[in-house]
Protein backbone atom coordinates (compact mmCIF):
# COMPACT_ATOMS: atom_id res chain seq x y z
CA UNK A 1 0.00 0.00 0.00
CA UNK A 2 1.46 3.35 -0.94
CA UNK A 3 1.98 5.93 1.80
CA UNK A 4 -0.31 8.57 0.32
CA UNK A 5 -0.17 11.88 2.20
CA UNK A 6 -3.57 12.96 3.51
CA UNK A 7 -4.37 16.48 4.70
CA UNK A 8 -6.67 15.71 7.57
CA UNK A 9 -8.83 18.86 7.36
CA UNK A 10 -10.56 17.38 4.32
CA UNK A 11 -11.51 14.10 5.97
CA UNK A 12 -13.64 12.80 8.79
CA UNK A 13 -11.44 12.02 11.77
CA UNK A 14 -10.92 8.24 11.43
CA UNK A 15 -11.64 7.40 15.05
CA UNK A 16 -14.40 9.79 16.13
CA UNK A 17 -11.99 12.71 16.58
CA UNK A 18 -9.91 11.32 19.43
CA UNK A 19 -7.20 13.44 21.00
CA UNK A 20 -4.47 12.31 18.58
CA UNK A 21 -6.58 12.98 15.50
CA UNK A 22 -7.91 16.20 16.95
CA UNK A 23 -4.40 17.55 17.36
CA UNK A 24 -3.73 16.78 13.70
CA UNK A 25 -7.13 18.03 12.58
CA UNK A 26 -6.63 21.53 13.93
CA UNK A 27 -3.10 22.04 12.55
CA UNK A 28 -3.38 23.19 8.95
CA UNK A 29 0.27 22.37 8.22
CA UNK A 30 0.10 18.79 9.54
CA UNK A 31 -0.39 15.85 7.19
CA UNK A 32 -0.69 12.12 7.76
CA UNK A 33 0.54 9.27 5.62
CA UNK A 34 -1.65 6.23 5.24
CA UNK A 35 1.00 4.29 7.18
CA UNK A 36 0.48 6.68 10.12
CA UNK A 37 -3.28 6.28 9.82
CA UNK A 38 -2.90 2.50 9.94
CA UNK A 39 -0.65 2.67 12.98
CA UNK A 40 -3.05 5.01 14.76
CA UNK A 41 -6.16 2.91 14.10
CA UNK A 42 -4.52 -0.42 14.90
CA UNK A 43 -6.38 -1.98 17.80
CA UNK A 44 -9.29 0.46 17.54
CA UNK A 45 -10.81 -0.86 14.32
CA UNK A 46 -10.64 -4.30 12.75
CA UNK A 47 -8.03 -4.76 9.98
CA UNK A 48 -10.85 -4.84 7.40
CA UNK A 49 -12.25 -1.53 8.66
CA UNK A 50 -8.79 0.08 8.60
CA UNK A 51 -8.26 -1.16 5.02
CA UNK A 52 -11.59 0.36 3.97
CA UNK A 53 -10.83 3.72 5.55
CA UNK A 54 -7.37 3.89 3.96
CA UNK A 55 -8.89 2.95 0.59
CA UNK A 56 -11.36 5.82 0.94
CA UNK A 57 -8.56 8.25 1.77
CA UNK A 58 -6.38 7.15 -1.13
CA UNK A 59 -9.17 7.30 -3.69
CA UNK A 60 -10.44 10.66 -2.44
CA UNK A 61 -13.80 9.16 -1.47
CA UNK A 62 -13.60 11.00 1.84
CA UNK A 63 -13.18 14.42 0.25
CA UNK A 64 -15.96 16.94 0.80
CA UNK A 65 -18.19 17.22 -2.26
CA UNK A 66 -21.60 18.48 -3.37
CA UNK A 67 -24.42 16.67 -1.60
CA UNK A 68 -22.39 15.76 1.50
CA UNK A 69 -23.67 16.49 4.99
CA UNK A 70 -21.21 18.63 6.96
CA UNK A 71 -21.13 20.02 10.49
CA UNK A 72 -20.33 23.70 11.02
CA UNK A 73 -17.40 23.97 13.42
CA UNK A 74 -17.70 27.69 14.22
CA UNK A 75 -21.00 29.45 13.61
CA UNK A 76 -21.41 32.19 11.00
CA UNK A 77 -24.38 34.10 9.58
CA UNK A 78 -27.54 32.05 10.13
CA UNK A 79 -25.60 28.93 11.06
CA UNK A 80 -24.65 28.15 14.66
CA UNK A 81 -21.85 26.00 16.04
CA UNK A 82 -22.40 22.29 15.43
CA UNK A 83 -25.26 22.76 12.92
CA UNK A 84 -25.75 20.11 10.21
CA UNK A 85 -25.86 21.48 6.67
CA UNK A 86 -25.68 20.17 3.12
CA UNK A 87 -22.94 21.10 0.65
CA UNK A 88 -24.19 23.04 -2.39
CA UNK A 89 -20.82 23.90 -3.96
CA UNK A 90 -17.10 23.42 -3.31
CA UNK A 91 -14.32 25.72 -4.51
CA UNK A 92 -11.06 23.88 -3.71
CA UNK A 93 -8.94 26.62 -5.28
CA UNK A 94 -10.31 29.24 -2.88
CA UNK A 95 -10.77 26.81 -0.02
CA UNK A 96 -14.44 27.73 0.25
CA UNK A 97 -17.67 25.76 0.56
CA UNK A 98 -21.29 26.82 0.09
CA UNK A 99 -23.74 25.15 2.47
CA UNK A 100 -27.49 25.27 3.05
CA UNK A 101 -30.25 23.94 5.26
CA UNK A 102 -33.78 24.98 6.17
CA UNK A 103 -32.53 28.27 7.68
CA UNK A 104 -30.82 29.49 4.53
CA UNK A 105 -27.61 29.38 2.50
CA UNK A 106 -24.08 30.63 3.18
CA UNK A 107 -20.40 30.35 2.33
CA UNK A 108 -17.53 29.54 4.68
CA UNK A 109 -14.01 28.14 4.71
CA UNK A 110 -13.50 24.44 4.04
CA UNK A 111 -11.55 24.37 7.30
CA UNK A 112 -14.74 25.41 9.11
CA UNK A 113 -16.71 22.29 8.24
CA UNK A 114 -16.37 18.66 9.26
CA UNK A 115 -17.58 15.92 6.97
CA UNK A 116 -20.35 13.89 8.62
CA UNK A 117 -20.12 10.20 7.82
CA UNK A 118 -22.27 7.50 9.41
CA UNK A 119 -20.38 5.31 11.85
CA UNK A 120 -18.91 2.32 9.96
CA UNK A 121 -21.03 -0.77 10.48
CA UNK A 122 -19.16 -2.79 13.12
CA UNK A 123 -18.19 -6.24 11.85
CA UNK A 124 -19.70 -7.89 14.93
CA UNK A 125 -23.07 -6.10 14.88
CA UNK A 126 -25.72 -8.71 14.21
CA UNK A 127 -23.33 -11.58 14.95
CA UNK A 128 -23.54 -13.74 18.05
CA UNK A 129 -22.43 -11.59 20.97
CA UNK A 130 -19.80 -12.76 23.43
CA UNK A 131 -21.17 -13.98 26.76
CA UNK A 132 -19.95 -12.92 30.18
CA UNK A 133 -17.94 -15.54 32.09
CA UNK A 134 -17.59 -13.72 35.41
CA UNK A 135 -19.15 -10.74 37.21
CA UNK A 136 -17.55 -9.40 40.38
CA UNK A 137 -19.44 -7.01 42.70
CA UNK A 138 -17.86 -5.09 45.59
CA UNK A 139 -19.91 -3.12 48.10
CA UNK A 140 -17.21 -0.49 48.64
CA UNK A 141 -19.12 1.72 51.10
CA UNK A 142 -20.20 -0.99 53.52
CA UNK A 143 -18.06 -1.56 56.63
CA UNK A 144 -17.50 -5.19 55.65
CA UNK A 145 -16.68 -4.30 52.00
CA UNK A 146 -18.63 -7.35 50.88
CA UNK A 147 -17.66 -8.94 47.57
CA UNK A 148 -19.52 -11.40 45.36
CA UNK A 149 -17.62 -13.20 42.60
CA UNK A 150 -20.14 -14.84 40.27
CA UNK A 151 -18.98 -17.23 37.55
CA UNK A 152 -21.05 -18.37 34.57
CA UNK A 153 -19.81 -21.89 35.27
CA UNK A 154 -21.72 -21.80 38.58
CA UNK A 155 -24.83 -19.91 37.45
CA UNK A 156 -27.06 -20.68 34.47
CA UNK A 157 -27.79 -16.92 34.27
CA UNK A 158 -24.82 -15.02 35.69
CA UNK A 159 -26.49 -11.65 35.02
CA UNK A 160 -29.58 -12.76 36.94
CA UNK A 161 -27.34 -13.91 39.80
CA UNK A 162 -25.70 -10.47 39.89
CA UNK A 163 -29.10 -8.74 39.96
CA UNK A 164 -30.28 -10.97 42.82
CA UNK A 165 -27.17 -10.09 44.80
CA UNK A 166 -27.70 -6.38 44.19
CA UNK A 167 -31.34 -6.66 45.29
CA UNK A 168 -30.30 -8.48 48.46
CA UNK A 169 -27.80 -5.74 49.32
CA UNK A 170 -30.29 -3.02 48.37
CA UNK A 171 -32.86 -4.35 50.83
CA UNK A 172 -30.52 -3.41 53.69
CA UNK A 173 -30.70 0.30 52.73
CA UNK A 174 -33.30 2.84 53.82
CA UNK A 175 -36.50 2.66 51.81
CA UNK A 176 -37.95 6.01 52.89
CA UNK A 177 -34.94 8.17 51.99
CA UNK A 178 -34.43 9.50 55.52
CA UNK A 179 -31.11 7.84 56.35
CA UNK A 180 -28.75 5.52 54.45
CA UNK A 181 -30.26 5.87 50.97
CA UNK A 182 -27.62 4.87 48.42
CA UNK A 183 -24.32 3.03 48.11
CA UNK A 184 -21.75 2.60 45.38
CA UNK A 185 -21.05 -0.91 44.16
CA UNK A 186 -17.97 -1.34 42.00
CA UNK A 187 -18.30 -4.07 39.40
CA UNK A 188 -16.15 -5.85 36.86
CA UNK A 189 -17.55 -7.86 33.95
CA UNK A 190 -15.28 -10.36 32.22
CA UNK A 191 -16.40 -11.67 28.82
CA UNK A 192 -15.28 -14.80 27.03
CA UNK A 193 -12.62 -13.04 24.92
CA UNK A 194 -10.97 -11.65 28.11
CA UNK A 195 -12.40 -8.15 27.60
CA UNK A 196 -13.12 -6.46 30.93
CA UNK A 197 -15.58 -3.69 31.72
CA UNK A 198 -15.37 -1.83 35.03
CA UNK A 199 -17.94 0.56 36.43
CA UNK A 200 -19.93 1.79 39.42
CA UNK A 201 -23.52 0.80 40.10
CA UNK A 202 -25.57 3.00 42.42
CA UNK A 203 -27.47 0.80 44.84
CA UNK A 204 -30.89 1.75 46.26
CA UNK A 205 -33.57 -0.08 48.21
CA UNK A 206 -35.85 -1.80 45.64
CA UNK A 207 -38.83 0.12 47.02
CA UNK A 208 -37.14 3.53 47.18
CA UNK A 209 -39.16 6.18 45.31
CA UNK A 210 -36.30 7.34 43.06
CA UNK A 211 -34.83 3.91 42.33
CA UNK A 212 -34.54 3.75 38.51
CA UNK A 213 -35.13 0.01 38.52
CA UNK A 214 -32.00 -0.79 36.50
CA UNK A 215 -30.57 -4.25 36.34
CA UNK A 216 -26.78 -4.38 36.01
CA UNK A 217 -27.18 -4.93 32.25
CA UNK A 218 -29.56 -1.93 32.06
CA UNK A 219 -26.97 0.22 33.81
CA UNK A 220 -24.22 -0.76 31.35
CA UNK A 221 -26.51 -0.28 28.32
CA UNK A 222 -27.72 3.11 29.59
CA UNK A 223 -24.16 4.36 30.19
CA UNK A 224 -22.73 3.01 26.92
CA UNK A 225 -25.63 4.30 24.83
CA UNK A 226 -24.70 7.93 25.47
CA UNK A 227 -20.93 7.62 25.99
CA UNK A 228 -20.79 5.98 22.55
CA UNK A 229 -22.57 9.02 21.09
CA UNK A 230 -25.58 6.96 20.06
CA UNK A 231 -28.20 8.50 22.38
CA UNK A 232 -28.62 12.19 23.19
CA UNK A 233 -29.17 12.34 26.98
CA UNK A 234 -32.43 13.55 28.49
CA UNK A 235 -32.57 17.33 28.10
CA UNK A 236 -29.58 17.38 25.72
CA UNK A 237 -29.34 19.23 22.40
CA UNK A 238 -28.29 17.12 19.44
CA UNK A 239 -25.76 19.53 17.92
CA UNK A 240 -24.09 20.32 21.26
CA UNK A 241 -24.00 16.66 22.23
CA UNK A 242 -22.37 15.72 18.91
CA UNK A 243 -19.73 18.40 19.41
CA UNK A 244 -18.99 17.06 22.90
CA UNK A 245 -18.79 13.48 21.65
CA UNK A 246 -16.50 14.53 18.79
CA UNK A 247 -13.95 15.51 21.42
CA UNK A 248 -14.26 12.22 23.32
CA UNK A 249 -11.67 9.47 23.00
CA UNK A 250 -13.92 6.65 24.21
CA UNK A 251 -16.88 6.49 21.82
CA UNK A 252 -15.59 3.52 19.82
CA UNK A 253 -14.87 1.49 22.97
CA UNK A 254 -18.34 1.99 24.43
CA UNK A 255 -19.93 1.34 21.05
CA UNK A 256 -18.04 -1.94 20.82
CA UNK A 257 -19.52 -3.03 24.17
CA UNK A 258 -23.04 -2.54 22.79
CA UNK A 259 -22.25 -4.23 19.49
CA UNK A 260 -20.13 -7.18 20.50
CA UNK A 261 -21.01 -8.31 24.01
CA UNK A 262 -24.05 -9.88 25.59
CA UNK A 263 -25.72 -7.62 28.15
CA UNK A 264 -28.16 -9.54 30.28
CA UNK A 265 -30.32 -12.43 29.14
CA UNK A 266 -29.47 -13.61 25.61
CA UNK A 267 -33.14 -13.92 24.59
CA UNK A 268 -34.36 -10.64 26.12
CA UNK A 269 -37.35 -9.05 24.39
CA UNK A 270 -37.21 -5.44 23.11
CA UNK A 271 -40.68 -3.85 23.02
CA UNK A 272 -41.06 -0.97 20.54
CA UNK A 273 -43.79 1.67 20.71
CA UNK A 274 -44.76 4.31 18.17
CA UNK A 275 -46.63 7.62 18.14
CA UNK A 276 -47.16 10.48 15.68
CA UNK A 277 -44.53 13.22 15.64
CA UNK A 278 -47.08 16.01 15.08
CA UNK A 279 -45.91 16.64 11.50
CA UNK A 280 -47.35 13.63 9.70
CA UNK A 281 -44.48 11.29 10.54
CA UNK A 282 -43.81 8.92 13.41
CA UNK A 283 -41.47 8.55 16.34
CA UNK A 284 -40.54 5.20 17.84
CA UNK A 285 -39.77 4.39 21.47
CA UNK A 286 -37.85 1.81 23.47
CA UNK A 287 -36.94 1.53 27.14
CA UNK A 288 -33.79 0.78 29.08
CA UNK A 289 -34.99 -0.80 32.30
CA UNK A 290 -38.38 0.25 33.64
CA UNK A 291 -37.97 4.02 33.54
CA UNK A 292 -35.43 5.24 30.94
CA UNK A 293 -37.42 6.00 27.76
CA UNK A 294 -35.62 6.40 24.43
CA UNK A 295 -37.22 8.27 21.52
CA UNK A 296 -36.08 7.45 17.98
CA UNK A 297 -36.53 10.39 15.60
CA UNK A 298 -35.38 11.32 12.09
CA UNK A 299 -32.75 14.01 12.60
CA UNK A 300 -31.60 16.90 10.44
CA UNK A 301 -28.48 14.86 9.65
CA UNK A 302 -30.65 12.52 7.58
CA UNK A 303 -30.58 9.51 9.90
CA UNK A 304 -32.59 7.99 12.73
CA UNK A 305 -31.23 9.14 16.09
CA UNK A 306 -31.98 8.37 19.72
CA UNK A 307 -32.62 10.78 22.58
CA UNK A 308 -33.79 10.43 26.14
CA UNK A 309 -37.33 11.59 26.97
CA UNK A 310 -39.31 11.72 30.19
CA UNK A 311 -41.89 9.06 29.28
CA UNK A 312 -43.89 7.51 26.49
CA UNK A 313 -46.22 10.12 24.94
CA UNK A 314 -49.95 9.87 25.37
CA UNK A 315 -51.37 7.68 22.64
CA UNK A 316 -48.19 5.65 22.06
CA UNK A 317 -49.01 2.12 20.96
CA UNK A 318 -47.14 -1.12 20.52
CA UNK A 319 -45.46 -1.02 17.12
CA UNK A 320 -45.43 -4.80 16.91
CA UNK A 321 -43.83 -5.98 13.68
CA UNK A 322 -44.55 -2.65 11.94
CA UNK A 323 -41.10 -1.15 12.48
CA UNK A 324 -39.45 0.02 9.24
CA UNK A 325 -36.13 -1.63 8.40
CA UNK A 326 -34.11 1.58 8.75
CA UNK A 327 -35.65 2.31 12.16
CA UNK A 328 -35.05 -1.27 13.27
CA UNK A 329 -31.39 -1.01 12.21
CA UNK A 330 -30.99 2.19 14.24
CA UNK A 331 -32.62 0.67 17.33
CA UNK A 332 -30.25 -2.29 17.11
CA UNK A 333 -27.33 0.09 17.69
CA UNK A 334 -28.46 0.22 21.35
CA UNK A 335 -30.66 -2.90 21.54
CA UNK A 336 -28.86 -5.56 19.44
CA UNK A 337 -31.34 -8.11 20.82
CA UNK A 338 -34.06 -6.70 18.55
CA UNK A 339 -34.48 -9.12 15.63
CA UNK A 340 -33.41 -7.83 12.22
CA UNK A 341 -36.85 -8.52 10.81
Amino acid sequence: MTATVIKMERFQCPCNNCSICRNVYHQATRYLTTAEIRAHLSGKWTPAAVDEYVRRCETGAGRIQVGDTVIIRQGFGKFGDGVYTEVAAVDEARGRVTVFNSTGRGETSLDNVSLFLPEPEPPNRGAARIAAVRITLTRVESPERETAALAAADHQDVWGAADRQLTEWGETLDREGTAHVAEEVEFTILWGDHTEYRGTYFLFHPGYEFNRGFTLADHVRDFCSWTSGRRVPLGGIESLFDREMAAADSTIYYGSILDGYQLGCADAQVPVWTAGDGFGGRHYYTRIGRTATVEWYYSSAGAWRARGVEALPAGARDAGACVPADVRAAIRSIHPELPEA
